[in-house]
């Protein structure tokens, strides 16, 4: 690491092989690893959707009033991409912050399908 030097456009600088390909590897494990969440997410809003659950019927009333009944779906899917562009750019906060959401997710599914709410 190059520590106080300025590095002006056009300056070659030299990068171990051995940091870049374990840079690599934790980008593809947190990739990985949200992709594994994203798909968990779908899954529990998958199961909620179709509950008989009476927040579940108010929520999907609502909301097929305007952006219809893959609203849901399509802002998970925003999500998930924003999670991974994160990800892709280099950002290892983004696999805590939506391993959070996923389990935050799990938390209400389990809930909302268990009867405790």
């Amino acid at each position: 690491m190059l520590s106080g030097a300025v590095i002006a456009p056009g300056d070659r600088v030299h990068i171990d092989a051995a940091e870049h390909r374990s840079y690599f590897r934790s980008m593809t494990a947190a990739i990985f690893i949200i992709f594994l969440c994203g798909i968990a997410n779908f899954a529990m809003q998958k199961a909620t959707m179709e509950s008989r659950h009476p927040l579940v019927q108010h929520m999907r009333a609502s909301m097929g009033k305007s952006v219809g009944n893959w609203g849901g779906y399509a802002l998970e899917f925003a999500v998930l991409l924003g999670a991974l562009f994160f990800a892709n750019m280099g950002s290892l906060l983004a696999v805590g912050v939506y391993g959070g959401y996923t389990g935050f997710n799990a938390v209400a599914a389990y809930m909302l399908l268990s009867g405790r709410l």
